[in-house]
């Protein structure tokens, strides 16, 4: 363990929802954890501490191990993302960090002492951030208000990759919002809800101020909207408005999830004119996306990952079989939680292929699907929930069958 500890740079833990493990309170006095912290001080190299954590309560297992390494490493940390752990305990500690230049944790109150990060994902609200922090460049947090947007935007042009994990704010000013993004013109990724950009009233079909946003952010290669701490809401959303994406030259990666879409319009207008997306994620739409994809995605010509998630009823057989055109597509995930679903056997030989998995409840016994490719690395599953799924490799598990945001997971 001495040769192992004198070459560590990074430290991770993980409670992955794969593993479902029940942790125990003394977790950090076993003997294996004890042994470890007591060889952590060869640990010269040490700059990174990550943990990732499915929900908060169990943060306070890993608090006192986490206090006890930064007691011995305090001038080399320079990244310290934990963003499932509230970490105020601590806090005076993670300020004497001279090198500290990312954090991550779900609640931080003495955000002075953080004057030189250029990463932040916290649970703390915009309005608390407005002239605080001035060198970021990734951030995570809540929009609790729109008063002070515009403010917060001229004192942080560097952003680059923005995500508003949740917006509490009962009323969103369209014109304060496009003049704040008026300011972030290196911004590369964006991830927020529809309430956001379109309102939390009842009007869902405004457009123009989402134009301006993508106007005045040329370099957004990703985009996710989604509500993140709602899931089970539905927004109704106007097609025309989702249409304005796909004006973003640069976009690679586009997610949408949790909508009821008035026209799918938009999905054949990306693929048609996003020449640079790579991946396109579609969860919780509750209408019917078939005829636009079964049409559109032989357009895709540089889509390489596709996951559709549904509850609506689907042509999914023809879906699959137009997934097959996509010339470069290298790995698909269809996830339909329908309970009936009327669907065709099917079976094909896809070269290339990387990854299929066909999640469906109620599929039976009388159906048939299969598919092979001549991948060497190719993985298949066919099963009746994503936890089936478990056995593949944890690229494509995390990645792209979990369902999660990819924006502010960790510092770019």
């Amino acid at each position: 363990m001495d040769s192992f500890c004198t070459s560590l740079e990074k430290l991770h833990f993980e409670i992955s929802a794969r593993q479902q493990a029940i942790l125990e309170e003394n977790l950090h006095m076993s003997h294996v954890i004890g042994k470890f912290r007591r060889q952590l001080p060869p640990c010269k190299n040490l700059y990174q501490l990550t943990c990732a954590v499915n929900n908060v309560e169990n943060g306070g297992i890993f608090l006192h191990f986490l206090c006890n390494i930064l007691s011995r490493k305090e001038s080399q940390i320079d990244l310290f993302w934990v963003p499932g752990i509230i970490i105020n305990q601590i806090t005076t500690r993670l300020g004497k960090l001279t090198a500290l230049r990312a954090v991550g944790s779900y609640r931080i109150l003495q955000l002075d002492i953080f004057e030189h990060l250029s990463s932040l994902h916290t649970n703390a609200p915009i309005s608390l951030l407005v002239d605080k922090v001035p060198y970021l460049k990734v951030l995570s947090c809540i929009y609790d208000t729109s008063l002070v947007f515009e403010e917060f935007a001229s004192n942080h042009k560097d952003i680059r990759v923005l995500q508003f994990n949740t917006c509490p704010c009962p009323s969103v000013s369209e014109a304060r919002l496009t003049r704040g993004f008026n300011h972030f013109t290196k911004l590369e990724k964006l991830s927020l809800s529809p309430v956001l950009l379109l309102g939390a009233d009842d009007d869902l079909e405004r457009s123009a101020g989402l134009k301006q946003i993508i106007d005045y952010c040329p370099c957004l290669d990703e985009v996710e909207i989604a509500d993140w701490t709602e899931r089970n809401k539905v927004y109704d959303v106007c097609g025309t408005w989702l249409e304005q994406f796909s004006n973003c030259k640069n976009l690679s990666k586009f997610t949408l999830a949790d909508v009821r879409v008035g026209s799918a319009n938009f999905i054949k207008l990306m693929l048609a004119k996003c020449f640079k997306l790579k991946s396109l994620r579609l969860t919780n739409i509750e209408n019917s996306l078939s005829t636009e994809l079964v049409t559109s995605l032989p357009l895709a010509t540089h889509l390489e990952d596709f996951r559709l998630e549904t509850k609506a009823v689907e042509d999914l057989g023809k879906i699959v079989s137009s997934l097959k055109l996509c010339a470069s597509l290298k790995r698909w995930v269809i996830v339909n939680h329908r309970p009936k679903t009327s669907i065709t056997s099917f079976a094909f030989d896809w070269p290339g292929l990387i990854l299929a998995c066909f999640i469906s409840p109620n599929y039976g016994n009388t159906l048939s699907v299969k598919v092979t490719s001549n991948h060497p690395a190719f993985e298949w599953c066919f099963g009746s929930s994503t936890q089936e799924a478990v056995h593949l490799a944890d690229i494509h598990f995390n990645s792209l069958i979990v369902f999660d945001s990819k924006i502010c997971l960790l510092p770019y």
